[in-house]
């Protein structure tokens, strides 16, 4: 047993009767802890094993690890050599992507995604940016995405920022609000070079607008020459019925940022899709970003593996995941005192902040891993 302390950094102690029990392996949906009790991951590995624990994906995985762990080749300096395998996961992210995006670059995390996302926004502007985000949006870890994100704004200011020039707006919470927002942005968009934009709040408690408002501030970002990206760590991947969310709108990013769900978390991976205009829009502008695991044979595998997977079964993860959807409703209105939001497979239920640890606890002892 070890004396840790999980501290999050705004000073919440996380239920350690949760991170302290040792889970010894997984099946479809459930973890099992070391006494072989079963637990319901509704956590999906802190929403990166969207898939669950499928036999399918894992096999698939599994013999292709095999494959390069037998010729010895788990790592590739990406920068310097090529590999079919680098072209193939290419191909098959942007197949799966589509909306318009051209070419991927591959990154370890969501974390990383925002930094590359902000330096090729810089390249092509060849300035500081002025970025506009949302309040309580969650964009990483790394400074860039704390300087971006509205939910680090108390810690960014004790540590510093990389990008200072970021305005902060907050996130419609009913149609007057975003009817107010759009004129707003239609005044002052102008002004920045660059709007970072979550679709959906998740790590806020799945705050969700109308598609209708997300489409209007694509078109003004448009038509006002503002870059757009769309963070779809968290979305993506048919978390929200689609398998993108911009998968439900007519105008459409110019940057996606991909990770969690992208390789169902078997392994650190992600990816920062541009489209054509973007590329358009650096050309002869270099933009240095490296990182020595950047296109990790073993990372590029299992994304490959699961990107497949997806472009296979995808009409059956929109049934699957619309059927959630509908029997979650189906379900709330019996609780009309409840607040809750759901889109998708994204649900959240309020509850009072001193309940938190109880209700962790009592979920706990049902076999129930939830996120707070």
């Amino acid at each position: 047993m070890n004396n840790r302390k999980y501290i999050m950094l705004d000073g919440k102690v996380i239920d350690k009767s949760i991170t302290e029990t040792e889970f010894v392996k997984a099946d479809k949906n459930y973890l099992y802890d070391s006494f072989g009790k079963r637990y319901l991951d509704l956590r999906s590995g802190l929403w990166n094993t969207s898939l669950g624990y499928s036999d399918e994906i894992y096999f698939s995985v599994s013999k292709e690890f095999s494959r390069l762990m037998n010729k010895k080749l788990a790592y590739l300096d990406i920068h310097s050599f090529d590999c079919k395998l680098y072209d193939e996961l290419s191909t098959n992210i942007i197949s799966f992507v589509r909306n318009n995006m051209k070419k991927c670059i591959f990154t370890n995390s969501g974390s990383e995604n925002t930094e590359l996302a902000l330096k090729i926004a810089s390249a092509i502007y060849g300035k500081k940016l002025n970025v506009l985000a949302i309040n309580n949006s969650y964009h990483g870890s790394f400074f860039g995405g704390m300087s971006v994100s509205g939910i680090d704004i108390d810690v960014n200011g004790r540590m510093g920022k990389a990008y200072e020039k970021v305005k902060f707006i907050d996130f419609p919470d009913d149609i007057i609000s975003e009817e107010s927002m759009l004129t707003w942005l239609e005044i002052n968009l102008e002004q920045y070079d660059l709007f970072f934009i979550e679709p959906v709040l998740a790590s806020a408690g799945v705050r969700i607008v109308s598609d209708n408002f997300v489409n209007e501030v694509l078109r003004l970002c448009k038509e006002k020459n503002t870059l757009t990206v769309f963070d779809e760590v968290a979305t993506g991947f048919y978390r929200t019925g689609k398998p993108l969310f911009a998968d439900r709108l007519k105008y459409k990013p110019d940057i996606i940022c991909l990770s969690k769900g992208i390789n169902n978390g078997i392994s650190p991976f992600g990816s920062v899709c541009v489209s054509e205009g973007v590329l358009v829009r650096l050309e002869g502008k270099p933009i240095y970003h490296y990182s020595t695991q950047n296109g990790n044979l073993l990372s590029v595998s299992s994304a490959n593996s699961v990107i497949k997977y997806y472009l296979k079964n995808g009409s059956l993860l929109e049934e699957k995941v619309g059927k959630i959807e509908t029997q979650v409703k189906k379900v709330m209105k019996l609780y009309p005192n409840i607040v809750y939001r759901c889109v998708g497979a994204m649900l959240a239920i309020e509850v009072e902040k001193q309940d938190i640890m109880r209700l962790n606890t009592i979920l706990k002892d049902l076999g129930i891993l939830t996120e707070t």
